[in-house]
C-alpha cells in the first residue's frame, strides 16, 4: 500500500531498492541507510526539508535537491570533497562516528552540529562561515578548534570536561541545554561572553557562576531551579 499523507518522517533502511517517487508531499524529513536504489538528482522529492544520511551511506550527494536546508551526515562510507554537499544547505550535522577532513563544508553553512565524531577537530577544521556551533551528547574533544569566527555556542551533554579556559572567550553567546551535565563553576564561563542561554541543565547556576554583573542571562522554559538574584536576566 501507498504511505499516508500524515507522514512527515520516512526512514529507509539498508538495501533498500526502489525509485523514492512513492513518497508522499507530506514528508519533509528523510533518513537513508546504505540503500542499494542508486540515487540521481530527482530522485527525492522537493519537499523533503531535511535530510540524514546514516551508517554506512555510500552514494554520491549529488542527488540532494536545492530545497534542502538541513543536512545530517552520519558515519557514511562515501568520501566527501569539496564539491560534494549543495551550497543551498545552510545547517550541517556531523554524527557519531564521522571521521572525514571538514573541507568539504560548502560557505553557505552558518550553523554547524557535532556530535562524537571521531576526526581529530584542529585550529581552522571549521570555516570561517560558520557562526553558530552546538556540540551535541557525548563530544569528546578540547574545544581549542574554535576558530574566533564563531559566535554562538551551544553545549548540551558533552563528555569533554570543562575547566577554565576551555570556552573560547571571543563568543558573544553560550549556551547550555539539553542535559548539559557539569557544574558551572567559577571561570567556566568566560567574563567577555554578553549572553548565557541555560535551559536543561542538570546542575543549577550558582553565585559565582557569573563573576561578570554586565552578562546577561537568558532562561528557558526547561531549566528548573530558582533564579538568583543578583544576576542580570532578559526576561
Amino acid at each position: 500500500g501507498s504511505i499516508p499523507t500524515t507522514v512527515i518522517h520516512l526512514i529507509l533502511q539498508d538495501g533498500f531498492n526502489q525509485p523514492l517517487s512513492f513518497i508522499p508531499p507530506t514528508v519533509v524529513c528523510l533518513y537513508l541507510h546504505n540503500i542499494k536504489y542508486q540515487l540521481k538528482p530527482g530522485s527525492i522529492p522537493t519537499t523533503i526539508k531535511q535530510l540524514y544520511l546514516e551508517d554506512g551511506f555510500d552514494q554520491p550527494l549529488n542527488f540532494i535537491q536545492p530545497k534542502v536546508r538541513f543536512l545530517s551526515l552520519d558515519n557514511i562510507k562515501y568520501q566527501l570533497k569539496p564539491s560534494s554537499i549543495p551550497t543551498t544547505v545552510t545547517h550541517l550535522m556531523l554524527q557519531d562516528g564521522f571521521n572525514q577532513p571538514l573541507n568539504f563544508i560548502p560557505p553557505t553553512v552558518v550553523c554547524l552540529y557535532l556530535n562524537n565524531i571521531r576526526y581529530q577537530l584542529l585550529p581552522f577544521s571549521i570555516p570561517s562561515t560558520v557562526i553558530h556551533l552546538i556540540l551535541e551528547e557525548n563530544f569528546d574533544q578540547s574545544l581549542k578548534f574554535i576558530p574566533p569566527t564563531v559566535k554562538c555556542l551551544f553545549l548540551y551533554n558533552i563528555k569533554y570536561q570543562l575547566i577554565p579556559g576551555s570556552i573560547p572567550n571571543h563568543l558573544k553567546s553560550l549556551g547550555f541545554d539539553n542535559g548539559f551535565s557539569q557544574h558551572l563553576t567559577k571561570g567556566i564561563i568566560p567574563d567577555s561572553i554578553k549572553l548565557i542561554v541555560i535551559g536543561d541543565v542538570v546542575y543549577p547556576l550558582k553565585p559565582d557562576s557569573i563573576s561578570n554583573p554586565d552578562q546577561t542571562i537568558y532562561i528557558t522554559h526547561r531549566y528548573k531551579y530558582p533564579k538568583i538574584k543578583t544576576f542580570k536576566y532578559l526576561c
